[in-house]
Parts: C-alpha cells; sequence; structure tokens
C-alpha cells in the first residue's frame, strides 16, 4: 500500500498516508475478518462510501479497481 500512497503536509510535518482505494480495499477485506457482524457491515458501507466518493470525483484510474471492490464486497457479503 505504501506504494500508491500520498503525501500530506500538516503543519511542518510531511505525512505518507495510503490512497483512499487501497484503503478501502483494505476495509473490505478486513471486513470479512470480523468477529461481530455489525462491524464487519459498517466497514463495508465505509469502503463501498470511499469508493463511491472517489469515482463521483473522477479519480483517474479507479474505474476498474471499484469494480474489483464492489465484486469483493459482494461475495464478502454472502460470506
Amino acid at each position: 500500500m505504501i506504494e500508491n500512497s500520498i503525501k500530506l503536509k500538516v503543519d511542518k510535518l510531511m505525512l505518507n498516508v495510503p490512497h483512499p482505494a487501497g484503503f478501502a480495499l483494505q476495509k473490505l477485506i478486513i471486513s470479512s475478518r470480523r468477529m461481530k457482524k455489525e462491524k464487519g457491515i459498517k466497514e463495508r458501507q465505509e469502503a463501498i462510501r470511499i469508493m463511491n466518493c472517489l469515482i463521483a470525483k473522477g479519480e483517474e484510474g479507479i474505474t476498474g479497481l471499484s469494480l474489483f471492490c464492489y465484486g469483493i464486497c459482494a461475495m464478502v457479503a454472502n460470506y
């Protein structure tokens, strides 16, 4: 995830944070491992919300990843 990161400047600090698409994908993967079903559902919803924002923003190259994430989400929902 570090290869596809965003650099942010906060005050005098430079931070490397994961790209939101990578973060959403990680959320989808982790959601299937949650012991509490409610927490998994919440994480899947958050991931979908992030992906929808990226699509609405017109994030370059995100469409293929979005479809991939939605596919994983559908699989995880039936898990």
